[in-house]
């Protein structure tokens, strides 16, 4: 015996508007960006120029740690 009534037409509601979801996706993405831009960038580069000799003047003055020991032997 069915005590409810199935309803086939019911549609789904959204929780959040349009607006509120493009509101919560720029709080959460813009301070993400900002991270990673100037967190998370800069570290990553230390670390690869940390294996590195180079003075910080030219690009091409770059000689990788490992490559540099093997020309001086």
């Amino acid at each position: 015996m069915k005590t409810a009534a199935v309803n086939k037409n019911v549609r789904s509601r959204r929780s959040l508007s349009r607006n509120d979801r493009f509101t919560l996706s720029a709080f959460v993405g813009i301070p993400t960006l900002l991270q990673i831009v100037f967190l998370w960038a800069p570290t990553l580069i230390t670390v690869v120029l940390s294996f590195t000799y180079w003075n910080g003047i030219n690009v091409s003055d770059i000689k990788w740690a490992g490559f540099y020991l093997l020309e001086r032997n």
